[in-house]
């Protein structure tokens, strides 16, 4: 018999009712029981329809759809059992159960392999033990940069009152400096004939003093100067700035027969002020820095860096030991006594602070007894630097 001949052939098979023996509650029972199942199967795809259009993750939607047709197949089977109550589709039914039962299977198959990530999902009560834990760390958090915020606060205020006792201090010591050094003076004028040795030594301490104090003073007002002055950026050739630095320090030059020459170097941007501060306190030490009864030699060069500049201050003093090159940068940091080498320990920190502020570093290479080169890094010039052949300018 053809197969779809088969399936809609009813003549040699009774309806369903008839194996109940025509009895209207058996059938009524068995059609209502199947009904209630065939509704309630076809209400789950629905649920499972609904529930993949508005949730988020889409991971598991294929997975759906087929356990879905799984579940409408089978509220069919039992619409196809009320059917063949009262209409001998046999063939029909059964060609219905084998599609369920190969669609069932392939869920069953489908599902065993996604088994170990359903159980790794969090139960409701994971899920609020875990936002309950991550609003307590978000408030402790909060809390936290709170508290920082705070600390911050407390830390600035605290620099500014550094800054302002700085200031201060080294500007208000000025005028008994003044009055001090004012007074030695005119001991020394009036008193000087009838002053013995021991008196004139100490009259000497007293203008020592002063002079280190003055020299003190003066660099705390240039730091505070550095730490809360807007930095105004130029464009700076710094040819021009250190020969304006050179031009400061001529009769310490001419003094020590110092030979200094510098390159073609750069024009950069940032404060003009700050860097003829920090050319100042770099050429002072190489020519302060010297062994005795030799002749300086201090020689300035730039050279291009990625995208800046690195600058070289190179001379021929006393050198600095490996084991100091880090320290050196510290505020009030001496490397030797005031009788071998004057000064107040924050010049080469002042340094530190210019370069920082125009967005480099400044390091030494130093060996003891063979000279220093302090190298630090400027920003990059907004024009392209002019050829890198060196021009010697020399002055003795």
């Amino acid at each position: 018999m053809n197969p779809l001949t088969a399936l809609a052939d009813q003549s040699t098979f009774l309806p369903h009712r008839t194996c109940l023996f025509l009895r209207e509650d058996l059938i009524w029972l068995h059609v209502t029981a199947d009904a209630l199942i065939a509704l309630a199967y076809f209400a789950i795809p629905l649920i499972l329809v609904y529930f993949d259009v508005h949730r988020r993750e889409k991971f598991y939607s294929w997975v759906l759809v087929l356990f879905a047709s799984f579940i409408l197949l089978c509220g069919l089977t039992h619409v196809m059992g009320i059917w063949t109550m009262w209409v001998p589709s046999y063939y029909a039914e059964g060609l219905l159960k084998m599609v369920t039962a190969i669609v069932s299977v392939a869920t069953a198959i489908t599902l065993l392999p996604e088994i170990p990530k359903l159980l790794a999902l969090r139960s409701p009560e994971d899920l609020e033990a875990l936002n309950l834990q991550l609003r307590r760390e978000s408030s402790a958090r909060s809390q936290a940069m709170k508290n920082l915020s705070q600390t911050v606060d407390q830390l600035s205020a605290t620099n500014r009152e550094l800054e302002r006792f700085a200031y201060i201090t080294s500007h208000d010591l000025k005028a008994p400096l003044r009055s001090i050094s004012s007074f030695a003076a005119l001991l020394e004028k009036r008193k000087c004939d009838d002053m013995d040795d021991e008196g004139k030594e100490f009259l000497g301490y007293i203008r020592t003093g002063v002079r280190q104090m003055e020299v003190l003073t003066d660099d705390l007002l240039q730091m505070h100067r550095v730490n809360v002055s807007a930095r105004e950026d130029q464009r700076c050739d710094l040819n021009e700035v250190v020969a304006e630095v050179l031009d400061q320090l001529n009769s310490v030059i001419r003094e020590s027969q110092a030979k200094v020459s510098y390159g073609n170097l750069p024009t950069v941007t940032g404060s003009r002020q700050q860097l003829a501060l920090l050319f100042r306190n770099l050429i002072s030490n190489a020519l302060k820095f010297q062994q005795s009864g030799a002749t300086p030699e201090v020689r300035i060069s730039a050279e291009a860096m990625g995208a800046g500049w690195q600058i070289s201050v190179r001379d021929n003093g006393i050198g600095i030991k490996p084991v100091h090159h880090e320290v050196i940068f510290e505020t009030f940091r001496r490397l030797h006594t005031q009788e071998d080498f004057p000064g107040t320990g924050i010049g080469l920190s002042l340094c530190a602070k210019v370069v920082e502020r125009h967005g480099g570093r400044i390091l030494v290479e130093s060996e003891l007894g063979k000279g220093s080169d302090f190298r630090f890094s400027l920003m990059p010039p907004k024009e392209p630097a002019a050829g890198s052949m060196e021009v010697s300018n020399a002055l003795s």
